[in-house]
């Protein structure tokens, strides 16, 4: 059976970097809380389902680190950022959503014989847990494939 690797441009969009729709709070997006985001902000995730807030100081993105582009929601608390390390999001399956820290990263879960499982529980790693569709039980893991260097 053959296997296809994915190519560019499966994974980026031509012409530019991956963007997506992500959450937002005033009181966690800064500091002091109470600052919105604007185009430009350099911003990363938080431990919760897709939520970015403004990059600390000395940040790497080993969780992914991206910049907002566009306009603000501000009444749905959502924005658009384009990522500057991540090429792709991905889909993973747990058997127990417990076993998963958002901002971890994931690794396959069971010996040989379990086929498709994964834990976020590794300190570091490429698969960066950024969303979990339940916080208990079997669930999907949206994981975003992280680039990291040196």
């Amino acid at each position: 059976m053959p296997i296809r690797g994915l190519g560019t441009d499966d994974i980026l969009p031509p012409g530019g970097l991956l963007s997506c729709l992500c959450n937002y709070t005033l009181a966690s997006y800064s500091a002091a809380g109470t600052r919105t985001p604007t185009a430009g902000d350099i911003v990363v995730f938080t431990t919760s389902n897709r939520r970015v807030v403004l990059a600390p100081d000395n940040d790497i993105g080993n969780t992914g680190i991206g910049r907002v582009v566009g306009d603000v929601n501000a009444s749905d608390l959502t924005v658009q950022v384009e990522w500057l390390n991540i090429v792709a999001f991905v889909e993973l399956d747990t058997d127990d959503a417990a076993t998963v820290t958002l901002g971890n990263s994931c690794i396959k879960d069971g010996n040989t014989t379990v086929v498709n499982n994964f834990d976020g529980g590794a300190a570091a790693g490429n698969l960066v847990a950024v969303a979990l569709s339940a916080t208990t039980g079997a669930a999907k893991v949206q994981a975003a494939v992280v680039i990291t260097g040196k």
